[in-house]
């Protein structure tokens, strides 16, 4: 069952008919960012986070979101932990992360970014840990605030760790037999004759 962590590379690559940035196994050589900005000072500046499965026909089933914000000035890597539920996948599904950095009200979408086709059959129910840097940036002169995402390199190093897929774990098991054969065991006994379910006792004769 791997666990691995998954980076937010900058180069593109095309799977299930998506063109993404790729979401690999280690970090690329070139730093992107995509930036949002808005008038005043707002209350939150991030970066909001989508996660879907997309199958081979490019159609995408949404698993859930999350997000990091700021209230203030500041730069650097923020985390936040997301729940993945456990889902039955086809062997040429990947998985895809949308974003956009949002300042206020406003939002810029990010490139897509995109695994490989997993080649497996479940994603498995664990906590993902979303590592995204963003800043946060308020320009007095122009009364405009100012939210950036960067990714593709090691200084910034956006990322998610503890994503995990494979197979399914062991069934649960009860006194040798699984739960599943027990069940079956007991609903088996209700339809076989009542001498086979209570054997009849012979007496000892002494």
């Amino acid at each position: 069952m791997p666990v691995e962590t998954r980076y937010m590379r900058s180069d593109l690559q095309t799977v299930n008919g998506l063109t993404a940035c790729i979401l690999g196994l280690t970090q690329s050589a070139q730093e992107a960012q995509t930036s949002a900005y808005c008038s005043g000072i707002p209350t939150y500046t991030g970066v909001r986070a989508w996660i879907y499965i997309r199958d081979a026909n490019g159609n995408e089933t949404l698993l859930g979101s999350c997000e990091v914000r700021r209230t203030g000035d500041g730069e650097g890597l923020q985390s936040v932990e997301w729940s993945c539920p456990q889902k039955s996948l086809n062997p040429t599904d990947a998985i895809v992360v949308r974003a956009v950095a949002f300042a206020g009200g406003t939002e810029s979408p990010v490139h897509p970014f995109i695994t490989e086709q997993l080649g497996t059959t479940i994603l498995n129910a664990v906590t993902w840990t979303f590592w995204l840097w963003n800043q946060r940036y308020y320009d007095s002169k122009l009364d405009q605030t100012y939210s950036y995402f960067r990714y593709g390199i090691i200084d910034y190093n956006s990322r998610i760790e503890n994503f995990t897929y494979g197979e399914a774990p062991p069934p649960v098991v009860w006194g040798g037999d699984t739960h599943q054969i027990q069940m079956a065991k007991a609903i088996l006994g209700l339809y076989l004759p009542w001498s086979k379910r209570f054997p009849k006792v012979v007496p000892r004769m002494f």
